[in-house]
């Protein structure tokens, strides 16, 4: 059985990597499945280290939490797992209970960065979850729904754009045409000009 000091030390090799490394993951969910009998700690500790992680880290972060969530999911199929978030001996089946809990979070988390990137790999690991039915419909809906939000609040709203002022002057206004003279001077041009 690994220590949580071990998770720790192996989440934080991947999410501080300037390249998302196979190798570093797979340490990584080899050290978290080891520790699920602490589910409790482990997400804990992702959820705190990803939300002290500057932007540029949260993508690694977010491909952690897939394979971490993959993994587990896949022990939980295999070795027919159930989960009861009241017991005192965690597993992968508890974990993913648990993760569930955290997720709105960071995907609100991930949104407020205002970061594209993030928005579209957040979209991708959905996806895949979705595919793979990682969490229940119920879970993932909500996620969806976020991305959706994030997206029209990026979109310029069409009503607001109709009332922007115009960024070129105006002419300025005419007279109304009781104040302009009736009669015109008339003006004699010189006999030798000649119009061409």
């Amino acid at each position: 059985m690994a220590t949580i000091e071990e998770f720790e030390l192996a989440l934080k090799d991947v999410v501080n990597s300037k390249r998302i490394s196979q190798s570093k993951m797979n340490v990584l969910t080899e050290v978290a499945l080891k520790c699920m009998d602490n589910d409790t700690q482990v997400v804990s500790v992702l959820y705190r280290t990803h939300k002290g992680l500057p932007v540029n880290s949260k993508g690694a972060s977010l491909y952690a939490f897939d394979a971490l969530v993959r993994a587990a999911r896949n022990r939980a199929n295999k070795s027919n797992l159930s989960g009861d978030l009241n017991s005192k001996k965690g597993n992968c089946a508890t974990f993913l209970l648990r993760i569930e809990t955290i997720l709105d979070g960071v995907f609100r988390e991930l949104l407020t960065t205002g970061s594209d990137e993030l928005k579209e790999k957040a979209k991708k690991i959905l996806d895949i979850w979705t595919k793979q039915n990682a969490f229940s419909s119920d879970v993932l809906s909500p996620l969806y729904s976020l991305l959706r939000e994030a997206e029209k609040d990026k979109e310029p709203d069409n009503a607001d754009a109709a009332n922007v002022a115009p960024t070129e002057p105006s002419a300025p206004a005419l007279p109304p045409l009781a104040q302009l003279p009736t009669s015109q001077p008339s003006v004699a041009l010189p006999m030798d000009y000649h119009l061409s």
